[in-house]
């Protein structure tokens, strides 16, 4: 199989090395060179050749007595099975868990970091918090300051997708602000702080994003792909559509095979909002719903920019509470475009053919009252706000000429 052209040199290196110490038969040089290779597969998304490395090495260690390298193997056999189908969380932990009870601060000090980076970037933001807390009081009580940094860059970005902006921005700014040091240390602190700064309407996203990208290889997606993910949204936020799909199909050309579905499917969804020709098996309402559950109102708001005009103006109360001032602009000309202007709307056809006057929305709406359901689960069955509930709900009151709801279901029906 084909390495990405950065890493053909690494892994061809220790492929070598592999090859060289292997005909001197087991050692622990030879069980180390197996969980390099496991890693340097693990970050290029190659499942089999990651699980075998990591099984070798795990093998070799068992027979020498040597734990760190079994750890280290098992943790990156895990890992990788996390960046391909987000289903080794349990491996992650348990080689996390087996460094901090072997006394492998090196290690256990650098899983956490890692963990809390990839959980922010696959959204699962409890996992994320979680694995956080536990990793900051470890490197502290061994005064990991790199780690910590590390730690602090993957968090801020996390927050950022939890709509935690001020808390992100302040994270990341004192990580860039520390000195200069490992690269991973602050390519996430980079982006987290240019997507509050861009969502804000703030200077200074582009320079902080051109630092970032200059800490991967352009095939690197693992690393990259946040940040590519990041300049789409700001060049779709400057009102540039055709930059910002652009640059997302950039970036998805360094996916291969579907390899990295979870981070893939992130950068792919800025083709779409940017009006690219990308075919997606789901609606926007399911879109919205999705994000919505796992706690980025932010990103439903954006789901939402594809729907009808209830949902556009949804995504537009959304983006103002958030104070983000160029997404509601884009919200603004959508439903401009659709031939809404905001605080008028002239009758639909369905309007002008039910006999109340209701409009198709304000139909849907008393089709589930007349269901007996409540106004929170009215808007999470259209996947709308509680509060345009109430909107349409008390239209439809006003129109009706009633003042409880099973008034206006009785003239509703009369």
């Amino acid at each position: 199989m084909a390495a990405r052209p950065q890493r053909r040199g690494a892994l061809a290196e220790g492929l070598r090395a592999v090859d060289l110490l292997a005909a001197a038969g087991p050692s622990l040089p030879l069980a180390r060179a197996y969980a390099n290779l496991a890693e340097q597969h693990c970050f290029a998304c190659d499942l089999d050749e990651a699980v075998t490395a990591a099984q070798r090495a795990v093998e070799l260690g068992g027979t020498l007595g040597n734990v760190e390298v079994a750890v280290r193997a098992r943790f990156h056999a895990g890992l990788v099975r996390v960046l391909c189908h987000d289903d080794g969380w349990d491996e992650v932990e348990q080689a996390w868990q087996a460094a901090v009870d072997h006394d492998l601060p090196e290690q256990a000090g650098m899983f956490g970091p890692v963990a809390t980076g990839v959980a922010a970037v696959h959204r699962h933001f409890a996992r994320s918090e979680r694995y956080a807390e536990r990793a900051r009081a470890y490197c502290r009580d061994y005064d990991m300051d790199m780690f910590l940094r590390f730690l602090a860059s993957s968090h801020a970005l996390g927050l950022v997708h939890q709509c935690r902006w001020d808390d992100a921005a302040a994270e990341a700014e004192e990580v860039l602000a520390a000195p200069l040091g490992a690269p991973l240390s602050r390519i996430f602190a980079l982006v987290a702080l240019a997507l509050v700064r861009a969502r804000r309407g703030e200077p200074g996203a582009h320079t902080l994003l051109a630092e970032a990208v200059t800490y991967g290889h352009p095939t690197d997606f693992v690393r990259l792909a946040p940040v590519w993910e990041a300049m789409a949204e700001v060049a779709w936020l400057d009102g540039d559509d055709t930059a910002a799909a652009g640059i997302a199909r950039r970036g998805l050309a360094a996916a291969r095979d579907g390899r990295e579905p979870w981070t893939a499917g992130f950068l792919a969804r800025w083709v779409d909002i940017a009006g690219g020709k990308r075919e997606e098996g789901d609606d926007w309402a399911s879109a919205a719903q999705r994000w919505t559950e796992i706690g980025s109102p932010y990103d439903a708001a954006l789901a939402r920019l594809g729907g009808d005009v209830d949902a556009m103006t949804d995504a537009l109360e959304t983006f103002s509470k958030l104070g983000a001032r160029p997404a509601a602009t884009r919200a603004r000309a959508k439903l401009k475009a659709a031939g809404f202007r905001l605080g008028v709307r002239g009758p639909r056809g369905a309007t002008r053919t039910n006999r109340h006057g209701l409009t198709a929305r304000e139909q849907d709406v008393i089709g589930l009252l007349r269901e007996g359901l409540t106004g929170p689960q009215i808007a999470g069955r259209l996947h709308i706000s509680p509060k345009t509930v109430a909107r349409h709900t008390e239209a439809i009151f006003t129109k009706l000429g009633a003042h409880t709801r099973a008034e206006a279901l009785r003239r509703y029906e009369a």
